[in-house]
C-alpha cells in the first residue's frame, strides 16, 4: 500500500462502478485551529481519483497527475470522518479527466472541497511481474 495512503488513513468504503468510488479518511495532521491543511485535503482528493482509475481500469492502469485544481468551500475538520468520492468525466486511451469531492461525516455530508484533475494513464505492470520484481528486492 502507498505510504501516502497510510498517512491519509484512507479506507475504501464503496465502489459503484462505473459511476463513482468513495473512500473514507481520518486525518490527524492539523493546523492550530484544528483544521486540516489544504495540501492534505488536495492529497485526499488526488488519492481517491488515482484509486478510481486503478479500479476502473481493472488494475491495468495507474496515474501520473498532469493538473489538479482544488476549490476549498469550507474548512476541513480534523479528527473526523471525511469522505472522498471520485467520478470519471472522460477516460481516453492516454489521458483521463476526473472530478472529486470531499465531504464531512458521510458521502452525502457537508461539501468541503472539490477538485478537477487531468491525468496521464500509465500501464501497471502485470500482477505476476510485480510479484517477481518484489522477490528480486
Amino acid at each position: 500500500m502507498d505510504g501516502l495512503v497510510l498517512i491519509l488513513g484512507l479506507t475504501l468504503i464503496r465502489a459503484y462502478l462505473p459511476k463513482a468510488l468513495t473512500h473514507q479518511f481520518r486525518l490527524y495532521f492539523v493546523r492550530p485551529k484544528a483544521q486540516v491543511q489544504g495540501g492534505f485535503a488536495s492529497a485526499m482528493l488526488d488519492a481517491v481519483t488515482a484509486q478510481m482509475v486503478v479500479v476502473w481500469s481493472q488494475l491495468t492502469k495507474t496515474v501520473a497527475s498532469l493538473e489538479q485544481k482544488t476549490v476549498f468551500i469550507a474548512p476541513v475538520p480534523a479528527n473526523k470522518d471525511l469522505y472522498g468520492t471520485a467520478k470519471i468525466v472522460k477516460f481516453g486511451r492516454s489521458i483521463a479527466f476526473l472530478e472529486a469531492q470531499l465531504r464531512d461525516g458521510s458521502a452525502d455530508g457537508k461539501l468541503l472541497c472539490t477538485s478537477s484533475t487531468t491525468i496521464s494513464l500509465v500501464p501497471l505492470p502485470a500482477r505476476s511481474n510485480r510479484n517477481q520484481q518484489s522477490a528480486k528486492l
